[in-house]
């Protein structure tokens, strides 16, 4: 069993570039400070805000992360820690000029043998 935090939001126009670039990072598993920076470019001084994610949950790891007509989808997983996971990227998130927000907690049952 997995626990996932499904992130999916909607940028305005002006910033597809750097969601698009920012969606790239998250498959590559790059999150450090070429994301950081990204993030900046659309909302001022949110990648130290971010950096206090990663210090806050070191294991974060994007499973998932795509990009498509204007939307970034990303699914995390979690671990222990999927309420707090979820609760601080909504955090993040809020405060960035965005046409949608929604962050999921879920899980994934499948059994492996």
């Amino acid at each position: 069993m997995t626990d996932i935090v499904l992130l999916k939001l909607q940028g305005q126009a002006e910033h597809q570039a750097q969601w698009q670039a920012i969606a790239k990072l998250f498959m590559a598993n790059t999150i450090g400070h070429q994301l950081q920076d990204l993030f900046d470019e659309i909302s001022p001084d949110s990648g130290d805000a971010f950096e206090e994610i990663l210090d806050a949950f070191p294991d974060i790891w994007a499973e998932q992360a795509e990009y498509k007509q204007g939307e970034l989808s990303v699914e995390f997983l979690s671990g222990p820690d999927t309420e707090e996971l979820a609760e601080a990227l909504e955090g993040f998130f809020k405060p960035f000029p965005l046409t949608s927000l929604s962050i999921n907690q879920s899980c994934d049952d499948a059994e492996y043998e």
